[in-house]
């Protein structure tokens, strides 16, 4: 569901989705963190979460580089879990790694 709602905004100027969603994701960003951290083997649910997570760094950019920040070690975490499955974690590391670099 949070990643179809992602997908919604996709279109919409990323400063008019920051002053939206930043303010809503910030309280709830360590438990997304932690659910990558802890239930690492949930594959499906480590898929889910990373496909809203590379749907808001498509859509917020550099915008998202607190958050993203934040969510290095628990992306690792996850992916060293279960590195076979878990590669979801990787790429969306990998593009959060992209969108700081190309907006430096």
């Amino acid at each position: 569901m949070l990643s179809a709602t992602a997908k919604t905004f996709e279109g919409v100027a990323p400063a008019v989705l920051a002053q939206v969603l930043l303010p809503a994701l910030s309280p709830i960003w360590p438990l997304i963190c932690s659910v990558l951290e802890t239930r690492a083997t949930d594959t499906d649910l480590v898929v889910v979460i990373c496909s809203l997570l590379n749907r808001l760094l498509n859509s917020l950019g550099i915008l998202m580089t607190d958050l993203f920040l934040a969510t290095i070690r628990s992306l690792h975490a996850s992916f060293q879990q279960q590195p076979l499955k878990n590669t979801a974690c990787m790429r969306v590391f990998f593009q959060g790694c992209k969108v700081l670099r190309d907006n430096q």
